[in-house]
C-alpha cells in the first residue's frame, strides 16, 4: 500500500501545471516508486544517465522517466511493463485435465477437457498425422472460458491424431488424447443382435494402420490380407489387431488398452461384439 500526494494539491495541478492525462501519468509514476521502480532514464541513485550503464534497461519515453513523458495518459509504456514483469513474473496457467478427443465424422474431431482456474481462453493443438511428436504452433480450434469444448473441422479422413489443450497462448499443455477419423459400420454393436462382420475388422485395420503411421512404426502384416464376406472372422484376426494397436499405443506412451477376454483361446473363446467394441475404444 502506498500514498501519493501532490505538493500543491490536486486542484492546483490539474489544468494548471498538468493536463489530466499527464496528471494521471504523474500519479502512476509515483505509485511506481512505491513499488521500488527507478527512473527509466536515470541510474539507480538518480545521479547519472541510464545510458552510462551497459547492463541497465533504459527508456526515454515511459511512465517512469524522471520528467513526465507527455501524452501517455497514465498508460504503461514498454519499459514500465518490463519493470512490472520483472517484479511480478507471470506464472503459466495449469494444464487442463481430462482431455477427450473423439471423431464425430470423417473430417471432424470433438475435443473436451476440464477447465483451469484463471483461464480466459483455451487452445486445442493437433499433431501431424505422420508424427505423434510434431504439433503445429497454430491451434486447430479455440474456445472462451468457461466453454471447455471445441471441434476440429480440418481433420482428414482415415487418419490418426493426438490432441492436447492449453489455457491461453502460454499455458501448460495437457496430456494428449488419441482420435482416429475412421467411420465405423454399425456404430453401435448390440450384443445378441449385431453380427460381427468382415467390414468391422477391415475398418479397424484402417484405424490401426493410421495409428502406426502416426507412431512412425512399420506397417503390420495381417493374417488374410483381404477380408470379405467369404472370409470367416477368426480369433487370429482379433489377436493381430490387438498386437498392431498395442505396439502403436506403447510407442506413443499412451495408456494400455483394456480388452475383454485378455487371452483369446482357439476353440473356446467365442468372438463377441464386445471384442470389437474394445478394439474400437483402443483406436478412438
Amino acid at each position: 500500500e502506498g500514498d501519493v500526494s501532490m505538493n500543491k494539491g490536486v486542484g492546483a495541478a490539474i489544468g494548471v501545471c498538468l493536463s489530466i492525462g499527464n496528471y494521471n501519468s504523474a500519479v502512476t509514476h509515483e505509485v511506481g516508486h512505491t513499488l521500488g521502480f527507478r527512473h527509466a532514464d536515470k541510474s539507480r541513485d538518480n545521479n547519472q544517465a541510464c545510458t552510462n550503464f551497459a547492463s541497465y534497461d533504459c527508456a526515454t519515453s515511459a511512465i517512469m522517466t524522471a520528467i513526465v513523458t507527455n501524452g501517455l495518459a497514465g498508460a504503461l509504456a514498454a519499459w514500465d511493463q518490463r519493470a512490472v514483469s520483472a517484479l511480478y513474473p507471470s506464472v503459466a496457467l495449469a494444464a487442463p485435465t481430462g482431455v477427450v478427443a473423439a471423431a464425430t465424422g470423417s473430417t471432424s474431431v470433438a475435443v473436451s477437457w476440464t477447465g483451469v482456474d484463471g483461464a480466459s481462453t483455451y487452445e486445442v493443438h493437433r499433431s501431424a498425422a505422420n508424427d505423434f511428436a510434431s504439433f503445429s504452433g497454430t491451434p486447430v480450434c479455440t474456445s472462451s472460458h468457461p466453454t471447455v469444448t471445441c471441434t476440429d473441422t480440418t481433420a482428414s479422413a482415415n487418419q490418426a491424431y493426438l490432441y492436447k489443450v492449453r489455457a491461453g497462448s502460454g499455458g501448460t499443455f495437457s496430456a494428449t488424447d488419441l482420435a482416429t477419423t475412421v467411420v465405423f459400420t454399425d456404430p453401435t454393436l448390440t450384443v445378441g443382435t449385431t453380427m460381427v462382420k468382415a467390414a468391422h475388422l477391415t475398418e479397424l485395420r484402417t484405424a490401426a494402420a493410421a495409428m502406426r503411421t502416426l507412431a512412425k512404426i512399420s506397417a503390420f502384416t495381417f493374417t488374410d490380407s483381404v477380408l470379405n464376406s467369404s472370409v470367416a472372422v477368426k480369433r487370429i484376426h482379433l489377436i493381430d489387431l490387438r498386437d498392431a494397436i498395442n505396439q502403436a499405443r506403447s510407442t506413443m506412451s499412451l495408456s494400455a488398452a483394456s480388452y475383454t477376454d485378455s487371452t483369446i483361446t482357439a476353440g473356446s473363446t467365442i468372438i463377441k461384439a464386445v471384442h470389437i467394441n474394445d478394439l474400437r475404444n483402443a483406436v478412438k
